[in-house]
C-alpha cells in the first residue's frame, strides 16, 4: 500500500509508545486478515494514537482493488 510503513507486531507490542512517537495519527493498521492488526491497534490506542484496522486485512484490500 502506497505510503505504508512496516512495523513488526512484536515491536509494536513491546514498545507501543516508541512506535506511536514515530507516527502521525490517524493510522490504519494492516496484516494479512486483520486479526494481528487488532492487537497492534489496541496497543497503539492504549498509548493515545488514533489507530484503526483495515477490515479483512491485506487480503480483502487486494480483492477490492483487483476488481
Amino acid at each position: 500500500i502506497a505510503g505504508s510503513v512496516l512495523v513488526p507486531l512484536g515491536y509494536v507490542l513491546n514498545d507501543p509508545a516508541a512506535v506511536s512517537a514515530s507516527l502521525e495519527g490517524p493510522v490504519v493498521v494492516v496484516c494479512k486478515v486483520g486479526a494481528r492488526a487488532q492487537h497492534a491497534a489496541a496497543a497503539l490506542r492504549a498509548v493515545g494514537l488514533d489507530a484503526a484496522v483495515l477490515a479483512g486485512g491485506i487480503e480483502a484490500w487486494n480483492r477490492e482493488t483487483a476488481g
